[in-house]
């Protein structure tokens, strides 16, 4: 790949760099399975009709606003390169949050300390996504 401005393209040289959304889409649909799975795991089968509809419901929030900034809705120039790169892996950490939430809320219910430095933890990454 090369050298590249942002280093974007260096740390993650699976990422497609081509202006082909197609092999985008194909890893995101990838990664929203995996994402599925981490949040059955982090669950212990309880509030399961809770947790169904709230990872929908951030799925799509998410997905809007992935959409929004490869399309460039701000600037008014669609995302090319190690941008759009750099926007996956923005987009991929957000959507692991709602798994973030399902551990700290299981961890509560166990260890209230724990579950506040979880949240704390999770709360430095606020600006990446």
């Amino acid at each position: 790949f090369g050298s590249s401005a942002c280093g974007i393209c260096v740390v993650f040289p699976r990422q497609p760099l081509s202006d082909n959304p197609a092999g985008v889409e194909t890893m995101q649909r990838e990664h929203l399975e995996v994402v599925a799975q981490l949040l059955q795991l982090a669950g212990d089968g309880q509030d399961e009709d809770v947790w169904g509809p709230r990872f929908k419901e951030h799925l799509g929030r998410a997905m809007k606003k992935h959409g929004e900034r490869l399309r460039g809705a701000e600037s008014g120039t669609p995302l090319q390169g190690c941008k759009r790169a750099a926007e996956v892996v923005r987009a991929r950490l957000e959507l692991h949050e709602v798994v973030s939430e399902r551990l700290e809320e299981r961890v509560s219910r166990l260890d209230a300390d724990l579950a506040e430095a979880m949240a704390a933890l999770r709360a430095t990454s606020e600006p990446l996504v």
